[in-house]
């Protein structure tokens, strides 16, 4: 019996009172139909006056930190990105004001993912409690990160990385040997992803 998506489990979790949704203030609904139902797409697309044509296309726009971000101009890295101290993740525009996740501009080896924005949230909290209590953040923080892509409904390929901060370089590094990725699609390694999926959500919303 096939395991049940994480996206399915995603949006029956329920945490002390609090829903998982699977949503983006930024992203209109798109209606999932079976693709006996789909009109035939055009031959052609045309954007920045380049025309590509394919059976299947996958549009990405260009990527920057949320409208807030750049309204009140914390965007200040190309007016795409939040530039933050990467200890403490205070804007570097905006002093007393801390930025996490995606918005952010990372150091080369930083992943844009849902664990390391949990890391984020972990670091710059106990950087705050030393702020407050006019001591200097810690150096010795680590950061870890995982990252699982379904392959199908029953087979995953993991990645995963540790990183520390080098003051010298004032940018992150990886840990000698943290890094790895799965040697292929597993059965074993979807069991692993769901596994994960349910210790972060409890982590984060109990």
């Amino acid at each position: 019996m096939p395991m049940p998506t994480l996206a399915a489990r995603a949006r029956s979790s329920k945490r002390s009172g609090v829903s998982v949704m699977l949503a983006s203030s930024n992203i209109a609904p798109v209606s999932i139909q079976p693709m006996s139902m789909l009109a035939p797409i055009p031959s052609s697309l045309s954007a920045s006056g380049d025309k590509v044509k394919d059976d299947v296309l996958n549009v990405v726009p260009p990527q920057r930190a949320a409208a807030i971000a750049v309204q009140t101009e914390l965007a200040n890295a190309d007016k795409r990105w939040c530039e933050v101290d990467l200890l403490t993740f205070e804007s570097t525009q905006a002093k007393y004001v801390h930025v996490l996740g995606d918005a952010i501009k990372t150091s080369p080896l930083m992943r844009k993912s849902g664990h390391m924005a949990n890391q984020h949230a972990k670091v710059c909290a106990a950087a705050v409690v030393d702020l407050l209590q006019a001591r200097a953040p810690s150096q010795q923080a680590l950061w870890s990160n995982a990252c699982c892509s379904f392959i199908n409904e029953n087979e995953v390929i993991r990645s995963a990385s540790v990183l520390t901060y080098s003051a010298a370089r004032k940018r992150h590094q990886l840990v000698p040997g943290s890094e790895g990725i799965s040697a292929g699609p597993s059965q074993q390694e979807c069991i692993h992803a769901h596994d994960w999926a349910s210790n972060i959500w409890s982590d984060m919303l109990s």
